[in-house]
Formats: C-alpha cells, sequence, structure tokens
C-alpha cells in the first residue's frame, strides 16, 4: 500500500515541544514534513499563581481548556500543596486534554462531544445548574472570552486562573524557504 501523502510537503508550526507527535505520524504516511514553530507556550512565573491555584480546593466545577493548561495546572497544584475535592465536577475541552488531566491525577468528569469553549458552556448548561456555583477556569491568559462570559451569563461565579500566554515565533530564513519550496 502507497503512503497516502507521498510527495507532499506539510508544515507543522505547532509549538517546538509539541510537535514531533504529528510531524512523526506525517512522516510514517509519507509527508515530507518541515516543522516551523509559529507560537511558544510561556508559562506564567508570577509567584501570584500559588495563590490563584489555591481556588481548585473550594471550585464545584474546575474546566481545563488545553493539554498545556492541565500540564501547567498540575504543576502548580503540586508547588502549592492543593488538589481538587473529591466532589469537584472535573470538565476537560477534548480528549487530548482529558489524557493530561488524567496524566496530572485529575481525571475528568465529562469531556465535550466538540473540543470547543462553546461546548463546554453548553455541557454545563445542562443538569444541576450554574447559578451560585464556583467554577474555576484554568486557561491561557488573553483567551477568547466565550467560556467565562457564559458561565457568568448562566449565574456561575468564574475564577480565571492564566496559567500561561502564547507567543508567536519569527520563523528562521532557511526554514521559512524550505517550507516555501
Amino acid at each position: 500500500m502507497a503512503a497516502r501523502l507521498a510527495g507532499v510537503g506539510v508544515v507543522v508550526t505547532r509549538p517546538a515541544g509539541q510537535a514531533a507527535p504529528l510531524a512523526a505520524a506525517l512522516a510514517r504516511d509519507g509527508a515530507q514534513v518541515v516543522l516551523m514553530p509559529l507560537i511558544e507556550v510561556v508559562a506564567r512565573q508570577d509567584p501570584a499563581l500559588l495563590d490563584e491555584v489555591t481556588a481548585v480546593e473550594r471550585a464545584d466545577v474546575l474546566v481545563v481548556t488545553s493539554t498545556n493548561g492541565a500540564q501547567l495546572l498540575g504543576r502548580a497544584m503540586a508547588r502549592a500543596g492543593v488538589s481538587v475535592d473529591a466532589g469537584t465536577r472535573v470538565i476537560a475541552v477534548g480528549t487530548a486534554t482529558a489524557a493530561a488531566m488524567v496524566d496530572i491525577g485529575c481525571p475528568p468528569d465529562d469531556v465535550p462531544a466538540r473540543a470547543s469553549g462553546g461546548a463546554i458552556v453548553e455541557l454545563l448548561t445542562h443538569g444541576p445548574g450554574l447559578r451560585g456555583r464556583t467554577v474555576v477556569l484554568a486557561r491561557a491568559h488573553r483567551a477568547r472570552p466565550e467560556v467565562p462570559d457564559g458561565l457568568r451569563a448562566r449565574g456561575a461565579t468564574v475564577i480565571e486562573i492564566a496559567l500561561y500566554d502564547v507567543a508567536q515565533c519569527t520563523p528562521d530564513p532557511a526554514t521559512l524557504a524550505q517550507a516555501c519550496a
């Protein structure tokens, strides 16, 4: 059986530390892969983060919106010496985030059918309701407002924990030339 992507050039723009699995899968399928990270995940170093992460102990619901967020939340919780209460409902945005949550010892109770912020809000709208409940939202700094706004509109008290930022990377000229070839 011929490789489906034989001779096809594919540029992988994921952050350097996260590109390998996708690049390997593409290469196994015959693609000519060029790694050209266009973003970098920058973990928050602010000492106040350890105080903020203690909010997970009083959350009714914990929402994690990315694998980066899950990994960084796990590290921050370990440094702060806190854990998620057994009664807290844990939501992961998608299957990769769910796997990362399992890795940090906090398996999710729910994963929406669609990996999106809107699907998280929709999932939490069904069930016991959000009025008067505290939702801790672990996410990127400057992330889109649809999740916290949607949860607040449904009566939740939302505590946002900004765990990281995303910085743009400028590709080096040689990699850019290779990608354009």
